[in-house]
């Protein structure tokens, strides 16, 4: 059986300023900026208060020990591979089309339906 792909995270670096990683720092440079965008452009000092705050929990809450802006790079490495219809079914052990009629449902006779519907039109 297949292996499931893995992610192989970098090392575990701080650099940068004030001991954060480049990552980090983009994340809390992104929502600086465009939380003064928000508050300064439009007018809304809410909306740069959330962005600082998604900013925030971005660059430091943690995840698997590391900080959520780590994940970025396997997720999107995740959503960018083409995935087959099967993928979701061989992913649980099954096969594609396992236990499906490939005839379709069965047709049920006039007979089935309340008389008020087959009467009606004289055709289903």
């Amino acid at each position: 059986m297949n292996e499931p792909p893995t992610y192989r995270f970098g090392p575990r670096r701080e650099s940068g300023v004030l001991g954060l990683a480049r990552s980090q720092l983009a994340a809390v440079s992104t929502s600086v900026v465009l939380a003064l965008l928000a508050v300064l452009g439009a007018r809304q000092p809410l909306a740069g208060l959330g962005l600082l705050a998604l900013g925030a929990v971005v660059a430091f809450a943690p995840a698997g020990r590391r900080p959520l802006v780590t994940w970025i790079g396997p997720l999107a490495s995740r959503l960018s591979k083409p995935t087959s219809a099967t993928a979701p079914l061989r992913q649980h052990g099954l096969r594609s089309g396992a236990g499906i009629d490939p005839r379709g449902p069965p047709l049920r006779s006039l007979g089935s339906f309340p008389a008020s519907v087959a009467s009606s039109s004289g055709r289903l």
